[in-house]
Parts: structure tokens; sequence; C-alpha cells
């Protein structure tokens, strides 16, 4: 059996090789078809870093990475690519290598290919940081100059970026030139030193005393404090039946119900349920049933714009309206932090009223905004809205948003940053939630590319073909909404209404 795994190890590494040869031979057809066809040099060759991603089943990102090492691997580096067909290293490995190599000519990567990897068996047994030592001293002796312009230039790519982690936690990472990074965490090391010594921790430990003056020193508020936009989308049943079904933040994933509640009647030192109990939250739900529910569902109030699709009983105007208000049904405002009262169960602790009116105390407070959007019973599909603009209005694209929650390009989980007809406006003529996709700005120019066409599909939910200049095709879906049923149920069986409601909250501390 160990011998199996190592030989399917080694057929892996084999396999990784092929498909190196492969992409390469794709792109340097594509460029010769489109040489031949007239095209500017600096556009041929555009989205195919894109199609080996859908072909291998990663992101667009990853695509032309993978593309990048091919050419690298197969046109400078016969060692490095007879290693890794062997088997002596893996994909990622020969992707460390290679990522050594950015700064050197071709010569001199050719030069670092034969001293690290010419020599059969110099790669055995090295470790993945020691590979990449001996890369990068290497590259540092053969172009020093070079290794000093990259390393001006990477201090111009510094960035801040946030990933969910497990558990309703994210990773906050910043990448910064290694001085700077350095002098930060020893800055944060000494204040969590510092309040160690004093015993003025709480109980926290040193890594979390650091993160908390993070959280601080950036938003200016306590750690736990909602203290920026927030967006959080849930069922009503979730928020005031005490409903199981997880809700969806934004940016981050699905969260349990008992947190999203939490995070809607939370106060500094309370986020997360910290510093809320079962009861506490029940007590909030009664009263929300008592005081925010006739505002927010019974029928008959009065309404914000025109009725929700499908005879929607709220005293918001559903996404389907077509005279709606702002296209997207926003609601009422309330301030305040933690007695739950109010409609959102953001509640009011300095006597704000409903339209937002507080005084000194809950201006400094969270406040919540509410919109009620409409899904489809059967599919949990979001009731679309139409548009005569050319341009998405702000009220569809926050429908779209909503709907689509990432990148729809298949694999791609970048954050969505152009709102865009799936089939071209001059060919469509129409502007809707059903002809609109959220795609991130790489995705959204790779599809003007030569040969690439998308169109949605027909029923059930949200779905888009996207095709290639090869042919191929690639279906998308958009996620499930919370309350979208599984497949092969319906919600329908639950409730005599027409179409179910998902809020959608954002928290603010001065929403406008």
């Amino acid at each position: 059996m160990v011998s199996r795994i190592r030989a399917l190890e080694d057929l892996k590494s084999a396999v990784a090789a092929d498909q190196a040869r492969t992409a390469l031979a794709l792109d340097t057809a594509r460029r010769r078809a489109e040489a031949s066809a007239g095209m500017p040099a600096d556009q041929r060759g555009r989205g195919v870093g894109a199609e080996v991603a859908l072909a291998r089943r990663e992101s667009p990102h990853q695509g032309s990475r993978l593309l990048g090492l091919a050419r690298t691997l197969v046109a400078d580096m016969p060692h490095t690519l007879a290693a890794l067909e062997s088997g002596v290293i893996n994909e990622w490995r020969a992707t460390l290598i290679v990522r050594e190599t950015i700064c050197l000519s071709a010569e001199n990567r050719h030069a670092m290919d034969t001293e690290l990897a010419a020599h059969p068996g110099a790669l055995e047994g090295v470790g993945t940081q020691g590979l990449k030592n001996r890369a990068r001293k290497i590259a540092l002796r053969l172009e020093p100059e070079a290794a000093v312009a990259r390393a001006r230039k990477a201090a111009t790519e510094r960035y801040v970026s946030c990933r969910p982690a497990p558990d309703t936690m994210a990773y906050l990472t910043a990448l910064l030139p290694a001085a700077e990074a350095i002098s930060a965490y020893s800055a944060l090391s000494r204040h969590a030193d510092a309040q160690l010594n004093a015993g003025d921790d709480r109980g926290r430990g040193r890594g979390q005393l650091m993160a908390d003056a993070v959280v601080e020193r950036l938003t200016g508020a306590p750690a736990g404090s909602v203290r920026t936009d927030v967006q959080l989308i849930m069922t009503d049943r979730t928020l005031l039946q005490g409903d199981s079904e997880p809700a969806y933040l934004p940016g981050y994933g699905s969260v349990p119900a008992q947190y999203a509640r939490d995070l809607l009647r939370s106060c500094p030192g309370n986020q997360g349920g910290s510093g809320a109990n079962t009861a506490d939250v029940r007590d909030a739900q009664d009263s929300q049933d008592s005081k925010a529910g006739r505002r927010m569902s019974g029928r008959g109030t009065s309404s914000t714009g025109g009725g929700g699709a499908g005879g929607g009983d709220s005293s918001t105007s559903g996404a389907g309206g077509a005279g709606g208000d702002r296209n997207a049904g926003e609601t009422s405002r309330t301030s305040g932090a933690g007695s739950g009262r109010s409609a959102g169960g953001a509640g009011s602790t300095g006597g704000a009223d409903s339209t937002g009116g507080a005084d000194s105390t809950s201006d400094r407070a969270a406040q919540a905004w509410l919109r009620r959007l409409y899904t489809a019973p059967d599919t949990g599909e979001l009731v679309a809205m139409d548009s005569r603009a050319r341009l998405f209005p702000p009220g569809l694209r926050r429908l779209i948003a909503a709907r689509d929650a990432t990148c729809r390009t298949p694999y791609c989980d970048a954050p969505i940053r152009h709102t865009d007809h799936i089939v071209p406006w001059r060919l469509s003529g129409s502007t809707s939630a059903d002809g609109g996709q959220g795609l991130c700005e790489s995705c959204n120019y790779v599809k003007e590319a030569l040969g690439w066409s998308s169109q949605p599909l027909p029923g059930g939910r949200h779905a888009i073909e996207r095709r290639t200049p090869t042919g191929h095709a690639y279906v998308s879906k958009a996620p499930p909404l919370p309350g979208t049923p599984p497949p092969g149920t319906s919600l329908s069986r639950r409730t005599p209404r027409p179409v179910h409601s998902v809020i959608d909250f954002i928290l603010s501390p001065f929403a406008a």
C-alpha cells in the first residue's frame, strides 16, 4: 500500500508536467490563430488562463498562475520540468522554484535550472523551505540588481485581505514590506505585554490582546463593537421565530442562526453571544413579535412603495414591485444595541425612534437598516425586478449582489466588483435581475475576449452557461439563499404565503 501511494504521487507529478506542456501548446496555438486574424499583439492570448482554470476547476487567478508556470518550465527550465515529470518534485514545489526566477532573464533562469536540478537526485529529500532557500540564493547571486528592483516593485503591491476561517472567525491579512510588518508586530507585542504586566488583561491571553488592539486601532472602537457596515441576510423565521435556518454574512458565508441574532443585538463585549443567553434572545424575539412584527409582517400596514411581488405582506416594498421605493424595499432604521426591542433586533438604548432620531448616547451606537427581499418558496430564488436603464440602478445591483454573493465565474470566489449584463445590453436591450450577474473585475474583462459567450438558463435557481472559444460549456448556479429548500423538497408546505421573505440587514454606525 505504501508503494502504491508513492506510485500514485509520481503519477500525479507526471500528469502535472503533461498538463503544463498542453497548456503552453494551447496558448501558442491561440496566439498564432489570433495573429493570423490580425489581432494586435497586446491582445493575443487573452483569456487562455481563464480557459485553463475552467478545465482544471480552478479560479481564473490560479489558471493564469498555472499558465505562467507552464511557460517558464517548458521554455526555460527543462531540468526542473524533468524532475516534476519523474516525481522527484510535485507541482507546488515546481511552482516555488519558478517563483524565485521571476526577476531573472531567460539566460540566467536556464543557468539556475542547471545548477539546481540538473544533477540526478539533487532535489531528493529537500524540504519545501530548503528548496525555496536554495533557489533564492542562486537567483540573488546571478542577478542581484534584478532582486533589488523586484523588492522595490513588491513594496508597491502591498495590500490587505480578509478571508473566512472556521467557527465564524476570519483572517485579516496584510502584505507589507518586511521592516514595516516587523515594526507593527513589535508594537502590538509591546502593547500586549504592557497590559499583562499592568494586570489589565481581563482574562485575555497575549494573542487575544494583540488581536483586540488591531481592531481598536483600526476602527477607533473597542473590540466587539459594530462600527462599520456589516450586511447580514436571514429569513424572517430565523429573526422572529427562533428558527435554526443559518444566516448569510456576505464576505464570509453561512453563520449559525443564534450567532446572527446575537450579532443584531450585540453591544461592546457582547458580540458572538459572549454576553447573551438563550433567555435574553427569547425575550428579544417576543418583543420583536409584539412591536416590530406588526410593522414588518402585519397585513394591511402602510407600504413604502409598490407592494411585494406575489402579494407580499410586509410594510416594505417587495423586490419585485415595479414602483418600489429605491427598487430594493428599503425600510426603517433602528438605533442602539442591546435591548432588542425595535425592528431588526438592534434595540434602542437612548430613546431612539424608528426614524433614526437618537440622543448623544445612541448616536454612537450601531444602527440597523432593514430591507425585505422576497424569495420563491420552491426554489429560494429572489423575485426579480427590471429596469429600462442601460446601467443597473443601485437597488438592482444590491439584489444581484445578495443573490450571487461572489463572482459568478465557476470556481472563482473573488468579491463582486462589477454588475454585468449576461448577454451584452447592445444585443438584449434589457436590464434585469435574471439578465444580470455579479463578476470580479478580471472575469468581466475576460468574458469580452474573442470567442467567449454567456447566456442565462431557464428554470430553478438562477443559472448561467458560459462558453469558451473552444466550445466547452460551464454552468454557474447562484448559491442558495437562507430559506432555500433542499433539492426535491419545497418550503411551501410550511406556510400558506405565496412568497417567503429574507431580511437583509445593514449594521452601520451612521447609515445614510
